[in-house]
């Protein structure tokens, strides 16, 4: 499976990510402290974040950054502030403005300007680096923009040149490559030395990892596992989710710009070192353990314990590389940060994964709108201006898009729904969907702003189920179960409880914007889906091609395979039944022909795995049945179209 570790500032070892074999050995050290490495521009030293994600060197304009964060703050000598010539600052200006996001979900606009830059001695002329001229911070934080230095690889088509880049072509440094030495700190940071073109050899304790570049050219390498070590050296658990399908391994980010361990599913990993520690406390008995209180949680979700807990956590140890050969082991002094008594827990829910969807940007503009045949002017809608396809299709166009759910608040553009209801058109937030038999894989049929439903012939209601703590924005049910329904009406397969985990069921999202049906950990029940499709075309005498079923791994595809198949064969596979509602009383069948998309004499299973941990039921379940969402009354009504 490939979802992101990022490991941050926590890590004490030698790191050396060689992008270029090749060069000669001259290198260029920089002291790093705190995270931070020195650099001139003009004659102005500044101190700037180093990050392993990021590859460019990034200064703050400072007229823009006094202007935003007060007067005298550039005398911070982090601010990293710049000033291009004259008193207006760097922006407006005749210079292209670029756009930068980041993986805490920053965004930052930047101007490219060249000069003399001084680094570990060496004098760079005409140097490039991105100017900051505006910043959008992550969502509920509140930070300066910092100066960045960034060790990443670029991409030729970026605006500024790496600075590995830049280096290595002016042969300052001989390959573009980079190791970092870190010594022990007591304030949670990176203090050490950085070499830029270091060549590393194998020994010395130093394990050599191939670098994975096939989605990002971030330092990254596979995490096989993570387990908790106890003081003699034994491993007592190793963590890994049970929402995690496949091998079970991780793609990890080495990100020396973020200050914790962001690990996908960390409440459980969390849940494990609380309960080793409560262990390692020896309390009277064991019906007293869960009365141990080691900490409290923050309003933003971190833990707080108090020092003296330390010293019962337990070693983190990191199996790396594909093979799982290469061990780094992270004591509880490097995952907590300590002021005082009291020390913050650096593990976190990962909320940043391989970006396998796209990403518009969008300015906001009014209009007239014609739906059906009524037209309304003064409807907001987002114009794209920039679209960024899923990794490896970079052909993909921008789509046109009807949004159908609603948005929180602070949404800069308000749902059609909202709007219309505003306008008074529609009398209720709530929609239908009627579909049709089609020829194709999409969904024919009618939609309906503002009907409302009360139920009727088939119609069966449930809750809206919430999809964060508080929002009911998304067409969400209950999943209870997914199954291979035989000819006879017997049920051959069922993905249910064992697999949905203790609650017995998943959150599904109705999306009629995605095509295929993607369930969590849920290779093996396609698996089932077509080893059945086999067995009962090696039972059927006047099929002349039996081996003309095959599998296709799709290995450019981050989270998923699928599996494409003769057309003619598609009458052996079998109908779906998904077994949906918080009664668990409402069941969807869903033959092959709506699961599959054909063309040309063959067709792709639209039925997949994914890492999630959510059911994705896109157009293959909406042709199976018609649906209805009051998102006021907090209700789906759902028509099966076939009878199991």
């Amino acid at each position: 499976m490939r979802l992101v570790l990022l490991a941050g500032g926590i890590v004490h070892l030698i790191l050396a990510a060689v992008v270029d074999p090749s060069g000669g050995d001259r290198t260029v050290t920089l002291p790093i402290q705190d995270n931070h490495v020195k650099m001139t521009v003009d004659g102005l030293e500044m101190n700037l974040f180093l990050d392993s994600g990021t590859d460019k060197i990034l200064v703050n304009d400072g007229v823009w950054y006094e202007r935003k964060y007060g007067m005298r703050a550039c005398e911070d000598p982090r601010a990293a502030c710049f000033y291009c010539p004259g008193k207006a600052g760097c922006y407006p200006s005749d210079l292209p403005v670029f756009t930068a996001d980041f993986l805490d979900g920053s965004v930052i606009k930047y101007v490219v300007h060249t000069s003399t830059v001084m680094l570990g001695g060496h004098v760079i002329k005409d140097a490039e680096f991105g100017v900051i001229v505006d910043f959008v911070p992550p969502a509920n934080a509140h930070f300066k923009v910092p100066g960045t230095f960034g060790v990443a690889r670029g991409y030729r088509t970026n605006p500024v040149e790496s600075p590995l880049a830049q280096l290595r072509n002016r042969r300052v440094i001989g390959r573009e490559s980079f190791s970092i030495r870190t010594e022990s700190s007591e304030d949670g940071g990176i203090n050490g030395r950085l070499t830029l073109g270091d060549a590393i050899q194998v020994g010395s304790g130093t394990q050599m990892i191939p670098l994975d570049t096939t989605w990002t050219r971030k330092v990254s390498v596979w995490v096989f596992s993570v387990a908790l070590v106890n003081a003699d050296g034994s491993l007592p658990r190793i963590f890994r989710s049970k929402r995690l399908g496949g091998d079970r391994s991780y793609v990890g980010y080495v990100v020396h710009g973020i200050k914790s361990l962001h690990i996908p599913h960390a409440e459980g990993l969390i849940d494990e070192i609380f309960d080793h520690a409560k262990r390692a406390m020896d309390p009277p008995s064991p019906g007293h353990r869960s009365e141990i209180k080691l900490g409290q949680r923050t309003k933003r979700g971190r833990w707080v314990l108090r020092k003296a807990v330390l010293e019962y956590l337990p070693t983190l140890a990191f199996r790396l590389g594909s093979d799982g050969s290469h061990v780094v082991k992270i004591s509880p002094t490097d995952f907590t940060r300590c002021k005082g008594e009291k020390c913050t827990l650096r593990i976190v829910e990962s909320k940043i994964e391989d970006r396998v969807g796209q990403v518009y940007k969008f300015v906001r503009r009014p209009g007239s709108v014609t739906l059906g045949e009524n037209t309304f002017d003064g409807v907001e809608f987002g114009v794209v201006i920039d679209f960024t396809p899923p990794p490896l299709h970079d052909g993909s166009r921008s789509p046109v898009v009807l949004g159908m759910g609603l948005v929180s608040s602070n949404n800069p553009v308000k749902s059609l729904l909202q709007q219309l209801k505003f306008k008074s058109v529609i009398g209720r937030l709530c929609f239908s969907i009627h579909t049709q038999p089609s020829g194709n894989t999409g969904i024919n049929g009618r939609m309906v702003l503002g009907e409302v439903v009360e139920g009727g012939p088939g119609m069966r209601l449930t809750p809206l189920e919430r999809c964060g703590r508080t929002q009911w924005n998304r067409v969400t049910v209950r999943v209870s179960s997914i199954a291979i329904l035989a000819p006879d009406g017997n049920l051959l397969y069922t993905h249910g409880s064992g697999e949905f985990g203790r609650k017995g069921y998943y959150l599904g999202y109705v999306d009629s914007g995605t095509r295929d049906i993607l369930i969590p950990d849920g290779a093996e029940f396609v698996k089932a889906i077509v080893d059945h499709a086999r067995e009962r075309i090696g039972f059927d005498r006047f099929w002349r091609h039996p081996g003309r079923v095959r599998s296709v791994f799709e290995k450019q595809m981050s989270t998923r395979s699928y599996w494409f198949i003769d057309e003619a064969v598609l009458k052996f596979f079998p109908t779906l039944v998904f077994t949906v509602g918080s009664d668990r009383d409402i069941a969807v069948t869903i033959p092959p022909r709506d699961y599959a998309r054909c063309m040309d004499g063959w067709c792709v299973l639209g039925i997949a795995s994914h890492q999630e941990d959510r059911v994705l039921l896109g157009a293959p379940f909406l042709r199976g049945c018609d649906a209805y969402v009051d998102f006021e009354s907090k209700v789906v009504g759902l028509r099966p179209k076939h009878s199991v």
